[in-house]
């Protein structure tokens, strides 16, 4: 067994890399032992993954506080990435919005590994371990704590175990039978490596573009920090696997496709987007061949939560996958870490290290409302993206939270905001 109380934190996004970053930064009232546990090689797996996120003051924004990032958050996030665009299969615009100089939503945009990376560097090298996939997590008798193995070989036991491992958690099963389910919706990342499309990017904008056709064809994109434009290619079909290999498959959907297969994948995108506007059709032909990535959407049941079980518990999308439709996966997944690190930290301020059962609980009891809340809003907001007049939906959408606002970024959280976890 371990000397001293230990949390393991199996997963190294935004959320896992949140609770390890508020946890070690109350150091020494918190001395228990905190690591974070990732599959990912190495901090550069995923440097072509993720588009731009917009943190909300009450959740991401505030989880960043409580990390002690939020000015070094305020100095990174990109007003100008609240720019949105939305149009057809024609390219031309049904509704433009500019953000005003010098003003904002409050909710400026951020690039996902931008935001990773400021969360990693708040933590201690020696607190993440890379290249560590969990294999299983079995309950040690007679005790609350689990032993963890690993692809590596490495083992070994945690007082508390978090699963932050995302939608094909290897810890949600010690909890609950919940499996992700397919939406319907598949397709690709793809991305225009930086300043290599100049005149798309221009036309794509500071922010997030969306282009919508019937009956249920989708280009999302968006211009990241470092002048790459990164596009969700997605479209109806009853097989999830349409786009994927079975090495995609097996990865998650976190491997890119090799350039061969990349090529077969795009010329298939191709010919789906085949009758629309030329420079749309040009943010598919002129992708990167490095940096293809199947995306089928799967979700959670809306309402997902568990049975409490001492010494373990979820957070992230292992605990409330959702579509990317409302801007609410990696705000909640920030939420939730705050909240479950206030929990463990209270409670050892009340009876001492590892006394965190009755915290742990509390949380996961706090947590059903908001995220249910996020999930059902996000599953709303998929079915009207891949509906008949998905276009002039989401142009009047946003034109009426523009005249009642005066700024689109306040759009209750729409899904301009594209986050993939």
């Amino acid at each position: 067994m371990t000397e001293k109380p230990s949390i393991a934190i199996v997963g190294g996004g935004l959320g896992g890399l949140t609770l390890a970053a508020i946890l070690l930064n109350q150091k020494p009232a918190f001395p228990a032992t905190v690591t974070v546990y990732e599959r990912d090689a190495s901090v550069d797996a995923r440097a072509h993954l993720g588009g731009t996120l917009d943190l909300h003051t009450e959740s991401g924004q505030a989880a960043l506080k409580a990390c002690g990032l939020l000015d070094e958050f305020k100095s990174k996030s990109r007003l100008e990435g609240e720019e949105t665009v939305v149009t057809d299969k024609t390219g031309v615009p049904l509704f433009q919005e500019i953000p005003t100089p010098g003003g904002s939503s409050g909710r400026p945009e951020i690039d996902r590994t931008v935001l990773r990376n400021m969360l990693l560097n708040a933590i201690p090298e020696e607190c993440v371990k890379w290249d560590h996939a969990l294999v299983s997590a079995s309950p040690i008798a007679s005790s609350s704590s689990h032993e963890l193995v690993f692809a590596n070989g490495y083992r070994t036991t945690c007082t508390l175990l978090v699963g932050a491992d995302g939608a094909r958690s290897r810890v949600r099963p010690l909890v609950s039978a919940a499996e992700p389910s397919y939406t319907g919706i598949t397709g690709a990342e793809i991305s225009l490596a930086p300043n290599t499309a100049p005149d798309i990017a221009q036309r794509v904008g500071n922010g997030t573009m969306f282009a919508f056709d019937s009956p249920g064809n989708a280009l999302i994109s968006q211009l990241n920090g470092d002048g790459r434009v990164r596009t969700y290619a997605l479209v109806k079909s009853s097989n999830p696997h349409e786009f994927s290999t079975r090495a995609a498959v097996e990865s998650g959907g976190q491997a890119a496709w090799g350039e061969s297969e990349a090529e077969e994948v795009l010329r298939r995108l191709e010919e789906t987007y085949s009758d629309w506007a030329p420079w749309l059709r040009e943010l598919i032909s002129r992708a990167d061949r490095t940096a293809v990535y199947p995306r089928a959407l799967y979700i959670l049941p809306v309402d997902h939560a568990w049975e409490h079980k001492p010494g373990v518990t979820l957070l992230g999308d292992a605990a409330n996958l959702m579509s990317p439709f409302a801007g609410e996966g990696a705000n909640t997944a920030m939420r939730a870490a705050m909240e479950l690190a206030q929990a463990l930290i209270a409670t050892t301020a009340r009876g001492g290290l590892g006394s965190w059962d009755s915290g742990v609980k509390e949380y996961e009891r706090r947590r059903v409302k908001y995220a249910s809340a996020a999930a059902r809003e996000s599953a709303q907001h998929l079915e009207e993206a891949f509906t008949d007049g998905a276009a002039q939906t989401y142009a009047a959408f946003f034109r009426s939270h523009q005249s009642v606002l005066g700024m689109v970024g306040f759009a209750l959280g729409a899904a301009k905001k594209w986050l993939f976890g």
